[in-house]
């Protein structure tokens, strides 16, 4: 077996295509797919040539198998188009990546899988992993770099992530047409910086849900997911609703702690990193960020004393008290980061 492997392994790795020192992250991505492919493709071929030749011929069957596979492999994960065709390409959590190559012949992208698909993105991937089609749409960002519609984040080509990306805004119940980050408030203005959300365990971002959407310049409150397109036509995601006040108490428990353990030391760690990274994003002021600190910490102290009256441990019905006042806590400092009280009207800078 270790010889079979050997010689598997040998025959991969002659076969394997050299990456160049310097390589951007285009032309990284589709390497580290073709040696995959090669990897797979001789390991699987040399299996096959192992079975097929006679029993006093193995090594021969096993050699040649693993070429054969080898080469069809590295074949196969090789794209019909390269980089420099490229809009962009999206990687395996379905997040886009800007290409960092000049997109004015692109002609297409790569998908999670890395095929080379013709034309831009007209679609999305959803927090299933399913791709939902949509409208063919997008916008060149600052770098000139193109990004679908349906991206509320993306990486730069610089490799940077944009949280709260949008092709425009409302302003006034006006479009205001143009590429730019942020978020709306409870009341529907745009504040400009970071959208609320975070990467949970699988490194999917999982951004804040809406407030609600502006449907014909006029703001439609209740919580939901979407986007909208270049003419400033909210686009729900595939199978996100609207919320009401009840639905949305419910549901919120599991959005704010998604990624995040049951534990209550877990949680309140979590939300201590949370306050102070609002802070100092200015997405919370000085006074509801020392407000929400105060509360963690007489949180912090029931949860204590609550362990030393039981050998160290919580209780079910203690652990069900601490997480509550967590949950809402944690809904308070979504509340604040959200509405306007820092500058009457207007944008927030």
């Amino acid at each position: 077996m270790n010889k079979f492997m050997w010689v598997a392994g040998a025959c991969a790795a002659a076969l394997l295509p050299t990456a160049a020192m310097a390589q951007d992250r285009c032309a990284q991505q589709q390497h580290d797919r073709q040696v995959a492919g090669t990897v797979i493709g001789a390991v699987a071929g040399a299996v096959i040539g192992n079975q097929v030749a006679g029993r006093n011929d193995r090594t021969t069957g096993t050699v040649a198998g693993a070429v054969v596979g080898g080469v069809a492999g590295n074949y196969i994960a090789r794209s019909t188009a390269d980089c420099d065709r490229a809009y962009g390409y999206y990687d395996r959590n379905g997040l886009w990546h800007a290409n960092d190559r000049n997109v004015d012949h692109a002609s297409g992208y790569f998908d999670r899988d890395g095929r080379f698909i013709e034309g831009r993105p007209n679609g999305y991937y959803a927090d299933d992993g399913r791709w939902y089609e949509s409208r063919d749409d997008g916008y060149m960002d600052r770098d000139g770099r193109w990004v679908p519609a349906s991206s509320t984040g993306y990486y730069n080509s610089r490799g940077e992530w944009m949280a709260g990306t949008a092709s425009g805004y409302y302003a006034n119940g006006r479009w205001v047409a143009g590429p730019t980050r942020g978020y709306y408030d409870s009341r529907g203005t745009w504040i400009r910086g970071d959208a609320p959300g975070r990467f949970n365990a699988s490194g999917v971002w999982v951004a804040d849900a809406q407030p609600g959407y502006y449907d014909d310049g006029r703001w439609v409150p209740g919580e939901t997911r979407g986007y909208y397109d270049t003419r400033g036509q909210w686009v729900s995601y595939r199978g996100y609703t609207q919320t009401s006040m009840g639905e949305r108490d419910r549901d919120d428990r599991g959005d704010m702690w998604r990624g995040v353990g049951a534990g209550t030391r877990e949680r309140e760690q979590f939300l201590e990193r949370r306050i102070r990274l609002m802070q100092s994003q200015g997405t919370l002021s000085r006074r509801e960020g020392a407000a929400a600190y105060r509360e963690l910490q007489e949180i912090k102290r029931f949860d204590s004393n609550m362990r030393r009256q039981n050998g160290g441990r919580l209780s079910a019905m203690n652990s069900r008290a601490v997480n509550a006042r967590l949950d809402r806590l944690a809904r308070t400092v979504r509340m604040d980061a959200r509405d306007d009280d820092r500058r009457p009207g207007g944008e927030r800078n």
